[in-house]
């Protein structure tokens, strides 16, 4: 079962809420040479340390540079998982992005991202295990980088009743889009720090991003003396994280990680026969507080039907793989309409010379697309020797030399050799049933799996659960090609069900029939 999303929606919620406010006495237009900002806070899960959070602005010159490290370590059952995320900007004093770099340690080896902003472009630079991807696109109109984002913050002042709507650009969410932020003072507050109250100013915050019918929320406190943010929280998965301001031994000091994957599995009533599955039919029902039921998406396998806006009843059934692999073996892909779907990218990395002989080695002879996808999915069963869950999203590039991983391992290595083969692909970020996890039983649990475009349709593959034919209890909550280089489309798409969703059986229809 996966825990790449939901850590990946973790580092999400952490970019979410890490403001950025000057220092009293300090002229956001024209601030002092050298470091001028550098905060530091403790990142807290239901109130327990998990990580911690390091802020700083300086200038140099007419050019301001931001850094923003954040780091955190949790657990799922007995397994210690960790993630950095170091970001930087350069932009000039008026806030005109210059260039920007992102580091991504959720795996081995780290994801690097080095971006130049010119004459209205912008020129990305993927990196990983020495493999290197360029693409220039538009840069978002309007869209701030960090510190546009601070000025715009102090222009705009903390009035009660001040609402304004901002367009950030934060790439390791989404790369070539700016996301929507919705800032609104609410006026002066009490919270508690340190078992101690304090008057400050409370502000909301939504960010939104691109395409998704929700954002994620977050309440900010901001000391009405010099404009520092105190504290920070975001409801999430259940959850509540929290920053809190503090010092930088505060910070540092170490701490036992707490638990944060067992609330996420969703257990029902009645033990399920995957195996014998042809068609199951659920009713999908989110409870407590929070967004409404996002659109499921419809796929070769599921069929979703809103019940109302907080359930939808969902039929999903076996695809027909007898008739696929008795289909014609012609392969006649549009390769512009499904350019996304063949072309490499930093996680599904087809043009990686490891990668391609894998795929070559892997398909053989083999001539029709069905029974490729089927060998590739049977080699990457058995090339990922160590099934850790304590690995990081990890790309194929990196899956093709450590065989190590989960689920999501198994879904992008499994994408790329599909795309050296010529095969558009795409993975799916969803749930499935697991008869057991640690001491529960009965679960749905997040996880991970390919889709293949084979004889004009999605079929389902999952390396990960060693099924070509994929069981029926597979729920699709998103699917992407994972081409914009961020995780933040997927990781937003499955927020809103964390810990929120029930499911209940209402079918089950045998193979037999």
């Amino acid at each position: 079962m996966s825990n790449r999303l939901i850590r990946s929606t973790i580092v999400c919620a952490l970019l979410a809420t890490a403001p950025l406010s000057l220092a009293g006495g300090i002229d956001y237009t024209n601030p002092p040479q050298g470091v001028f900002l550098d905060e530091w806070s403790a990142i807290l899960l239901n109130g327990q340390k998990c990580g911690y959070s390091h802020i700083v602005l300086s200038r140099q010159g007419n050019t301001i540079k931001s850094m923003m490290l954040e780091t955190f370590k949790i657990a799922r059952a007995s397994w210690p998982i960790t993630a950095t995320q170091l970001m930087t900007t350069e932009e000039t004093l008026d806030g005109q992005p210059l260039a920007f770099t992102s580091d991504s340690d959720m795996a081995t080896q780290k994801v690097r991202q080095q971006g130049v902003v010119r004459d209205g472009k912008v020129t990305l630079r993927s990196e990983q295990y020495g493999n290197a991807i360029t693409e220039t696109f538009d840069y978002p109109t309007g869209a701030l980088m960090t510190w546009a984002m601070v000025r715009r913050q102090e222009e705009k002042g903390y009035a009660p009743g001040t609402a304004y709507e901002l367009s950030s650009y934060i790439p390791i969410m989404v790369s070539n889009q700016g996301i929507t932020v919705k800032v609104v003072i609410e006026g002066m507050d009490e919270t508690e720090i340190a078992g101690q109250k304090r008057k400050a100013i409370r502000s909301t915050q939504e960010m939104i991003l691109p395409g998704m019918p929700v954002g994620l929320k977050s309440t900010v406190w901001i000391d009405p003396q010099d404009h520092q943010p105190i504290k920070v929280t975001v409801q999430m998965m259940g959850m509540q994280m929290e920053l809190v301001a503090c010092g930088r031994a505060e910070a540092l000091a170490d701490f036992e990680p707490p638990e944060a994957f067992m609330d996420t599995l969703v257990q029902v009533d009645q033990p399920i026969d995957e195996q014998a599955a042809r068609r199951i039919k659920m009713k999908l029902s989110l409870v407590g507080d929070g967004p409404d039921m996002p659109p499921l998406p419809q796929t070769g396998m599921q069929t979703p039907a809103k019940a109302d806006a907080r359930s939808v009843v969902l039929e999903v059934r076996r695809q027909d793989h007898a008739a696929l692999a008795k289909a014609r073996p012609v392969m006649k892909i549009n390769r512009e309409a499904y350019a996304e779907f063949l072309e490499p990218n930093i996680y599904i990395n087809a043009d990686d010379p490891v990668v391609r002989k894998m795929a070559e080695e892997a398909a053989g002879k083999a001539k029709a697309p069905y029974e490729i996808a089927d060998r590739l999915r049977r080699y990457v069963g058995e090339k990922i020797e160590h099934k850790n869950l304590n690995i990081g999203f990890a790309s194929a590039s990196e899956v093709a030399r450590n065989r190590s991983g989960d689920c999501s391992e198994h879904a992008v290595f499994l994408a790329a050799l599909a795309r050296v083969k010529g095969i558009p692909s795409r993975v799916v970020c969803g749930l499935v049933y697991v008869p057991s996890f640690g001491q529960t039983h009965q679960i749905f649990g997040f996880h991970m799996w390919t889709q293949l475009f084979i004889s004009g349709q999605w079929v389902d593959f999952d390396a990960g659960q060693n099924e070509s034919a994929c069981n029926p209890t597979h729920i699709a909550l998103a699917v992407d090609s994972l081409r914009d280089s961020g995780l933040g489309e997927l990781a937003f798409a499955i927020l809103p069900v964390i810990s929120r969703l029930s499911i209940e059986v209402l079918e089950i229809e045998p193979t037999s029939k």
